[in-house]
């Protein structure tokens, strides 16, 4: 099996502190070297950064001051690996962090992109009193946020662990450089939108360095308020505008409430800026349906052939290996499948037939073979008549 090439990416400005643990992982991964390219865009640093970079024998580049997501553009333009990884340069990743994460991409063609493990570490007491009371134990939560899309309109990951296939990135354009924050969250949905999965793989692990004291960290909310409101604009059409919007503003402790507040006051400030300066508002995305090579038809039954439509977003929660979501986009309809409907569901989405998935639901819920079948059927007439699935000739 020809194993792909991989593009590193890190884009930062004034980041000596950690940069150098940072190459050392990278350099010493347990993934073939000759296979591997690091790019580190200098994003107008004032210190170290470009100098420590140099002596790691990683490719530097500079970046235009205009922020992270033109700074990575930078480098994902340069490269021509099949596989992009994108790294804060603060973050330390373990020896196998790149093979677990390509291991992902070689037993599955409808990823385009994954996110692995962080463990947080803070020099600031107050900072990881509240990493350990708050985020730390509700990975569940995290999940929710971001891949499992249950708080969300669809399913986005982390840019600072994470790798993207090359030809999704192309496809969206890469990173938005017009947004104050949240471009990751943008990028992802611009990838789930014409087909592709994403996924999370915790064995592949990194620290993550937070060297802000609690005020400036607590200015990271703000930003991504602000962030929120310009995507709660951007991504209108999808229903964006009910998610992102502040609903919580007291957590379980003073620092959350604290932090959620930050929040808060980060969209309103956002929300007001592009009520008031229109000429600030990013594009709006509308939907569009998806490739018709992300939804290839399947043999239902002889002489029938299904697809799922083109209209259709799907994903599978990380957090559960038995629940799914499915997005009818034009209608809005939101199904979350559980149990025998994600199996169902499951076996579709990997183009099985009537009679392989029947055979599926006997063994597994060791059910009569007339009962699967019938259930089987009643699940892709209600699918079908929903606009999910379609008929193809």
């Amino acid at each position: 099996m020809v194993r792909p090439t991989v593009d590193i990416v890190i884009a930062g400005r004034n980041e000596a502190r950690w940069l150098g643990d940072c190459l050392a992982a990278l350099t010493s991964q347990d993934y073939p070297e000759a296979l591997t390219t690091i790019y580190v865009v200098d994003d107008g640093s004032t210190d170290a950064t470009a100098e420590i970079a140099r002596k790691h024998g990683v490719t530097v580049l500079q970046g235009l001051g205009l922020g992270a997501g033109a700074a990575r553009n930078v480098a994902i333009v340069a490269g021509t690996g099949n596989l992009v990884g994108l790294l804060d340069a603060h973050c330390v990743p373990e020896r196998q962090w790149i093979s677990e994460m390509v291991a992902a991409f070689e037993v599955d063609d409808r990823l385009g992109g994954c996110m692995g493990h962080l463990d947080c570490l803070a020099d600031d007491t107050q900072v990881q009193r509240y990493l350990d009371t708050v985020e730390k134990p509700d990975e569940r939560s995290r999940l929710a946020d971001t891949l499992s899309g249950t708080r969300n309109i669809y399913p986005w990951i982390l840019s600072g662990n994470t790798v993207f296939r090359r030809p999704a990135l192309e496809a969206v354009g890469g990173f938005a450089e017009d947004l104050v924050a949240c471009e990751d969250v943008d990028i992802s949905w611009r990838v789930v939108l014409i087909g592709y999965q994403l996924a999370y793989v915790p064995a592949a692990r990194a620290v993550h360095y937070e060297g802000r004291p609690w005020p400036s960290y607590l200015y990271k909310g703000l930003r991504y308020g602000a962030g929120g409101a310009e995507l709660a604009h951007r991504y209108r059409a999808h229903g964006a505008a009910r998610v992102m919007r502040p609903h919580k503003l007291l957590g379980k402790t003073p620092a959350e409430s604290i932090s959620r507040l930050s929040y808060v006051a980060g969209y309103l400030f956002g929300w007001a800026r592009l009520t008031f300066r229109p000429v600030l508002r990013p594009s709006m995305v509308p939907f569009a349906p998806v490739p018709t090579e992300r939804r290839p038809a399947f043999t239902w039954i002889v002489g029938h052939s299904l697809r799922i439509s083109p209209n259709t977003i799907y994903w599978n929660r990380p957090d559960r290996d038995d629940a799914s979501v499915i997005v009818h986009v034009p209608s809005g309809s939101r199904f979350v499948l559980e149990g025998a409907g994600d199996f169902m569901w499951r076996s579709i989405s990997l183009g099985k037939g009537q009679v392989e998935i029947t055979a599926g639901l006997v063994e597994k819920y060791a059910i009569a073979e007339v009962t699967a079948q019938a259930d089987l059927d009643d699940f892709v007439s209600e699918l079908a008549a929903s606009g999910v699935l379609v008929a193809s000739a």
